[in-house]
Parts: C-alpha cells; sequence; structure tokens
C-alpha cells in the first residue's frame, strides 16, 4: 500500500514538473528570463516597468554562454538592485520588427528600459559589470534612444514592419535591405508620383488659361466686329485719356 502511495506521489511530482517546463516553453521563459517577441513586447513591457534586454541569435556563442549569468542576476532579490527589474530576450533571428524598432545590428546586443525610456550602452560580459551596472543604477548615465531612434515611437513601429519584408529577401534571395531603406523608397515614391500629379495639373491648367485667353480675345473681337468698333482704337483712346489725366495731376502738384 506505501509502496503504492509512493509510486503515485512521483508520478504526481514528475507531472507537476511537465506541466511546469511545459508552460515555461511555451511562454518563453528561461528560469526568470522572459523571451519577448513582436507580439508581446507592448504588452509585457508597462510603463513603470525596468527591464533588461538582450537581443540574441541562436548560433551566437557569446550570448548563450553569458545566459546562466543573466539567469543568475534575475533571480537575485529586489532589495539587491533598489528597484524591480525584469530580463528579456530577443531573438533576432525571429522578431524583425523589434530588430528595427531598436536598430539593433549586432548581438549580442543590450538595452535598458526605464519607464519606456530606452538606454544603449556597451558592455563588458560578465557578471560583476552587470551586478554593479543595475545595483547602481548606472544606465542612468548612457544615452538614451530619443524621437525617431525611440523604439516606443509611432515612427519607429511604422517603420518596423518593413523589416518583415527585409527579413523575406534575407531568407529566399540572401539580400537584406533594412527597414529604414524600404521607408526611403516608399517616401521617394510618394513624393514622385505627387510630384508627377502637380505637373500634370499645372500642364492642364495652363491649357485652360491660354483657351480661356483665346476665347475672350475671340469674343472681343467678334463683338467690335457687329458693333463697329476697333479695338485698337479703342485702347489708344483710353491711354491718351490716362495719359491726360496724370498730365492734369502733374499740373495741379505745381
Amino acid at each position: 500500500m506505501m509502496f503504492k502511495i509512493h509510486h503515485l506521489l512521483k508520478v504526481i511530482s514528475l507531472y507537476v514538473i511537465l506541466v511546469t517546463l511545459l508552460n515555461s516553453t511555451i511562454n518563453g521563459v528561461f528560469g526568470k528570463l522572459i523571451e519577448l517577441t513582436d507580439k508581446n513586447l507592448d504588452e509585457l513591457v508597462k510603463d513603470d516597468d525596468k527591464w533588461l534586454l538582450q537581443f540574441y541569435t541562436e548560433d551566437c556563442k557569446i550570448c548563450t554562454s553569458f545566459r546562466e549569468n543573466l539567469e543568475k542576476l534575475s533571480e537575485l532579490p529586489e532589495s539587491e538592485f533598489g528597484t524591480v527589474i525584469n530580463f528579456g530576450l530577443v531573438n533576432a533571428n525571429k522578431n524583425p520588427h523589434l530588430v528595427s524598432r531598436f536598430s539593433t545590428n549586432r548581438n549580442p546586443q543590450y538595452y535598458f528600459i526605464d519607464k519606456k525610456t530606452v538606454y544603449t550602452f556597451s558592455v563588458i560580459q560578465t557578471y560583476e559589470f552587470f551586478h554593479e551596472f543595475l545595483k547602481y543604477h548606472r544606465w542612468m548615465y548612457f544615452p538614451k534612444k530619443k524621437g525617431r531612434s525611440d523604439p516606443f515611437s509611432n515612427f519607429a513601429s511604422f517603420t518596423g514592419y518593413f523589416n518583415y519584408v527585409g527579413y523575406f529577401l534575407k531568407n529566399y534571395v540572401f539580400i537584406y535591405i533594412p527597414a529604414q531603406v524600404f521607408y526611403s523608397i516608399i517616401v521617394m515614391t510618394f513624393i514622385s508620383i505627387l510630384a508627377y500629379y502637380s505637373y500634370r495639373k499645372h500642364l492642364e491648367f495652363e491649357k485652360y488659361i491660354n483657351e480661356f485667353e483665346k476665347n475672350m480675345e475671340q469674343k472681343l473681337n467678334d463683338h467690335c466686329l457687329k458693333y463697329g468698333y476697333d479695338p485698337f482704337a479703342i485702347i489708344e483712346e483710353m491711354d491718351k485719356k490716362l495719359k491726360e489725366k496724370e498730365e492734369t495731376k502733374k499740373l495741379k502738384k505745381n
């Protein structure tokens, strides 16, 4: 009887462990490291959160070798850093939108997010460096990503979608074109179309004005011929009257 109970407890324990591991894998959690993706980053990163991000690739040995140190740091208590710090991983090969948003150009590459302000910094990949970096909040001394380069800006989010095309070409045509280049091409194409349309409208308007002037001139000539007027004589007479008025004004002034 005791053997059966003991065996049952073992089975239950194994089941719980398997479910936990499966759940962690599905949710992209490695210890306390959280896998961030194109789909879940904006949901998981809250306005008041602090995050240390590592962009990595599966074939990057430096990235994977340092994973153990990141796990150790993520397991330290809140009191160690004086604040809650989340640790995130981003697979650069599978998340083109985030790669573009953060302007990632090498792996591993690290960023620190403090209340959705992103800091870029150079690192020495040692446990001691990161421990002091986080403990003394040294990210605050590094440059921030601002304006269009801010990963949480609308511009960065919008242009990031063009990187899907870049990754498609990279995987199937072996040519990588950055998202910013695609964006520039689209903007230049739009400007070219707009300029062409404006030029066509200008030509149409110019043609309309010329035709209007010709029609008015023809109507004037027809009217003068009908009533026996000489248009040139009328113009000369008007010029004479204007000159007479000017001379009269000059005489009055003198």
